[in-house]
């Protein structure tokens, strides 16, 4: 699986080469293209394009902001016996139109048109107690910024279930979801909590042993209090296709 998290801000382009780093070091994606259970250990990594919507709603009912953009996701994973790690990138610019989401730690919901640029990092870690079936903890961090420079980041761990399905001789069936607590960040200061779900399908075409084409549905929601008294839900849908191989 790939669950919920990049951040955003001054800093951060430090803080992604080493989240570069890190996805290149230890990697994660749900074993699409090989069994999860592997003799050896077996590498995969893979890239994913899909088309998004971003919804935020202010749950005063001051104000619902709409967006569609593009996500570009790479991931790599390693997967040894009946345990397996990974890690995977994502980022993509979103249109809100004439009507931007709200800044939480502002006075009041902005009325300006405007994009938010829009970033995960997932690192997970799991174990297949049964055959097609295992559990595992997340590590993640999301990050927006608006076109004037504002950040909200949140991060948090969690943990989630996810299998594996073969329905056809070269078809198999894909699924995980999580649950995560959040701390929610504008620059480096604290300013609310929230928690998070994941939950994702996707279908795999074998296309050889080594090779495996994918689609499916992502869905990812986030309600967040904070410090200012403003409640925000924020909610993620991604039509996505990628292809997957392994090493």
């Amino acid at each position: 699986p790939i669950l919920p998290f990049p951040l955003a801000g001054g800093r951060n382009a430090s803080i992604q080469c080493f989240l570069c780093s890190l996805a290149v070091g230890i990697a994660l994606t749900a074993s699409s293209i090989t069994a999860a259970q592997a003799d050896a250990p077996v590498f995969n990594g893979g890239a994913k394009i899909g088309i998004s919507g971003w919804v935020v709603d202010d749950n005063d009912g001051s104000t619902r902001a709409k967006g569609s953009g593009s996500l570009l996701n790479l991931h790599l994973a390693l997967h040894w016996d009946n345990a397996y790690a990974g890690a995977g990138l994502s980022g993509g610019k979103f249109d809100f139109g004439n009507h931007a989401p709200r800044q939480p730690t502002g006075t009041a919901a902005p009325s300006q048109s405007g994009s938010l640029q829009h970033g995960e990092f997932d690192a997970v870690f799991g174990y297949y107690f049964w055959e097609r079936v295992s559990l595992f903890a997340a590590l993640k961090s999301t990050s927006a910024k608006w076109d004037d420079g504002y950040t909200l980041s949140t991060g948090g761990l969690g943990a989630g279930v996810a299998a594996q399905h073969s329905i056809a001789p070269l078809w198999s069936l894909l699924w995980h979801f999580g649950v995560m607590s959040l701390d929610a960040k504008h620059d480096r200061d604290k300013i609310g909590t929230g928690s998070a779900t994941t939950l994702e399908f996707s279908g795999v075409y074998h296309a050889n042993a080594s090779t495996g084409l994918n689609f499916g549905l992502k869905l990812q929601g986030q309600k967040l209090d904070f410090d200012t008294g403003v409640r925000q839900t924020h909610n993620l849908s991604t039509l996505g296709f990628g292809v997957n191989h392994a090493f």
